[in-house]
C-alpha cells in the first residue's frame, strides 16, 4: 500500500537510515535489542553533522526522501536541527514510538509538508509496562491535529494473538485504526512470517500479497539504485543483507546503474516499503532490465517444478523414491529439473541430522528450506 499522496510524490531517491540502536524501550522481540543486550552492536548516540550532511546530498543533484528510524530516533541530539535544515531542499519521515518529550518541539518546528509520513510504532506491552499509553495516544493526536500524516502500527508478533481484538476496539475508541505489521523471527519453535497460520492472518488483517513481499527471490529490487540503507557512523550499503559499500552520507553517495534480481529466499528488508521510489525505478530502467526477463520466467518455472516435487513426496513413499533416486542420480537430477527438489531435499535431512534445530515435519520442501536458511542466518 501507498501512504504517500500525490504531492509529497516528487522525490528522486531514498536513505532509510538507522540513526541509533539505542532505544528508551526493550522489546523482547526486537533484533536491535537483542543483540545490544549482548554487547554485539553500541547503543551509542551520534549528533548528525548537519553541514557535511547537506553538502553530500547537495552533490548528488536529487531530492531526497529520508526515512530516520533506529532505536529510537529523538535520542539523538540535534534531530530536530537536521529536520529543519533537510526540508528545506528535502523530505523526511521518521519511525518512533512517540515517547520522546521532544516530538512537541518537531511538530512546532517542522513543516508537515515536507513530512511524507510519521510511522508510530505501538510497542504495546512495552507501552504498558512504562506506563507510556496515554503518551502515545496524545502524542499521535497531536500529530495529526497539526497537519501530519501519520499511522500507528504493531509488530503482529504471535503472543498477541489472543488480545488483537481488544486492543484494535480500544484504539479505536481513542481515534486510532491499528495497524498490524509481519514479524519476522522466531517464537516457539517456528520462523515467521512463514508460520502464520490463515487464521492469524485474518485476526491480525494482514494480507497474503503484505506476506508474500518477504519471499522475494528472483524479483526486481532497486536497492543501491535509488533507495540505500545508512548505519549510525553513516555508511551506505545497498542492502542489509549484502551490505555492498555505496560511500558515506558525510563523504559521498554512489548509486547503482541498475537494479538487481534479489537473490534471498527471505528477506527482512525495509527498503520495499517505499513504493512510490521503487516504481519510478521501474520506470527508469525499463530498457536496461528487460533483458533480465529471462531470469524471472526461468525463477518462477523453477518454483512451479519445485512444487510439483513437493506433492510427489506427499503422494508416494519417501524411502522408495529416494531409493530409486540414488540408483539413478546422474539420470534423473540432469534430465529431469523436476526432481532436482529430491537431491535438495536428501541434503537438507543431512543438515538437519547436522543441525538439531531443524526437525522434518511434513512441512513442504520449500518453506522448510526457508526456514532452515533463516536458521542458519541467525
Amino acid at each position: 500500500m501507498n501512504y504517500l499522496t500525490k504531492e509529497y510524490q516528487n522525490y528522486d531517491a531514498r536513505l532509510g537510515w538507522i540513526l541509533t540502536y539505542n532505544c528508551n524501550l526493550n522489546c523482547s522481540y526486537c533484533i536491535q535489542a537483542i543483540l545490544r543486550n549482548k554487547d554485539i552492536i553500541s547503543g551509542k548516540i551520534s549528533k548528525i553533522d548537519i553541514s557535511t550532511l547537506q553538502k553530500t546530498l547537495s552533490d548528488t543533484n536529487k531530492i531526497f526522501k529520508i526515512d530516520f528510524s533506529g532505536g529510537e530516533p529523538f535520542l539523538v541530539p540535534n534531530i530536530i536541527e537536521a529536520c529543519i535544515e533537510l526540508t528545506k531542499n528535502h523530505f523526511v519521515s521518521i519511525w518512533t514510538n512517540l515517547t520522546s518529550e521532544r516530538v512537541k518541539e518537531f511538530i512546532e518546528k517542522i513543516n508537515p509538508e515536507r513530512v511524507p509520513l510519521i510511522n508510530a510504532s505501538l510497542h504495546i506491552k512495552e507501552l504498558e509496562k512504562h506506563n507510556l499509553v496515554d503518551k502515545f495516544i496524545s502524542n499521535f493526536h497531536l500529530f495529526k491535529k497539526n497537519g501530519f500524516n501519520i499511522r500507528a502500527l504493531e509488530v503482529a508478533h504471535p503472543h498477541l494473538i489472543n488480545e488483537v481484538k481488544k486492543y484494535k476496539k480500544y484504539f479505536k475508541k481513542q481515534g486510532i485504526s491499528l495497524e498490524f505489521m509481519p514479524y519476522i523471527g522466531g517464537y516457539n519453535g517456528k520462523v515467521y512470517p512463514a508460520s502464520y497460520t490463515k487464521k492469524e492472518l485474518k485476526e491480525f488483517g494482514i494480507k497474503k500479497k503484505r506476506i508474500a513481499v518477504h519471499f522475494p527471490k528472483g524479483n526486481l529490487c532497486n536497492a543501491g539504485y535509488n533507495t540505500v540503507g545508512v548505519d549510525p557512523e553513516g555508511n551506505l550499503i545497498s542492502c542489509p543483507f549484502m551490505e555492498k559499500n555505496l560511500g558515506n552520507v558525510y563523504e559521498k553517495i554512489r548509486f547503482n546503474d541498475k537494479m538487481i534480481r534479489c537473490p534471498f529466499e527471505i528477506c527482512g528488508c525495509g527498503l520495499y516499503k517505499d513504493n512510490y521510489i521503487y516504481k519510478k525505478a521501474i520506470r527508469e530502467t525499463k530498457t536496461t532490465n528487460s533483458s533480465n526477463l529471462i531470469l524471472l520466467i526461468k525463477y518462477k518455472l523453477n518454483i512451479y517444478l519445485e512444487r510439483i516435487g513437493n506433492k510427489m513426496f506427499q503422494f508416494f513413499n519417501r524411502k522408495k523414491i529416494l531409493h530409486f533416486y540414488r540408483k539413478h542420480r546422474p539420470f534423473i537430477y540432469y534430465a529431469f529439473p523436476i526432481l532436482k527438489s529430491l537431491h535438495k531435499y536428501r541434503e537438507l535431512t543431512k543438515k538437519s541430522r547436522r543441525d538439531p534445530r531443524l526437525k522434518w515435519k511434513g512441512n513442504t520442501y520449500r518453506k522448510s528450506i526457508i526456514e532452515f536458511n533463516m536458521i542458519d542466518s541467525i
